[in-house]
Order: structure tokens, then C-alpha cells, then sequence
């Protein structure tokens, strides 16, 4: 006989199981150390020279500022001279003209 009681289940309803996601390293241990000690023998070569390559970009771009800051100080210098010399030349006519 169908009854209210009957037509209920047994658990609880439950949802779908979350996807187990497969590492592509597995069979190689979940550190992944062994993959990344093998891979290094190949990379190494690869980030010694990106790692120079960004040391020597770094020292370019440090002295290019150096000297762009050098640059800039010997103009604020020379304009500042032409400023002095143009208020004595200044001060000189007014006195002259009295």
C-alpha cells in the first residue's frame, strides 16, 4: 500500500559529489618535487639568462636615471647662473641710471 510515510526515502536527500580533480602529476607524488627537480635541469639554463638579462635591464635603467638626474641638477645650475647674472645686470642698470 502507497502512504505518505512509504513514498518518502529512507536518507536524507544529498547533493551531487564535488568533482575530484585529477593532478596531472599524481603517478609523479603531490609535491610535484620530483617533475620540478627534472624540469630544472632544462629551465636552469633558461633562468640564468632571463635572471642576467633582468640584472643587466636593472643596472641600464639605474644608470640611464643617474644620469638623467645628473642631466637635470646641471641645468637647474645653469638656470639659476642665468638667473644671478640677469638680477646683477638688472641691479647694475638701475644703479647706473640714477
Amino acid at each position: 500500500m502507497l502512504t505518505y510515510n512509504t513514498t518518502l526515502p529512507n536518507a536524507p536527500p544529498r547533493g551531487l559529489p564535488a568533482p575530484q580533480i585529477q593532478s596531472p602529476y599524481g603517478r609523479f607524488g603531490s609535491a610535484h618535487s620530483d617533475v620540478l627537480a627534472s624540469q630544472m635541469g632544462s629551465n636552469n639554463a633558461d633562468y640564468e639568462l632571463a635572471k642576467a638579462r633582468g640584472e643587466l635591464d636593472y643596472a641600464t635603467k639605474r644608470q640611464a636615471a643617474e644620469q638623467q638626474l645628473a642631466l637635470s641638477g646641471l641645468q637647474q645650475m645653469a638656470q639659476a647662473q642665468q638667473n644671478r647674472n640677469a638680477l646683477v645686470n638688472s641691479r647694475v642698470g638701475a644703479v647706473s641710471s640714477l
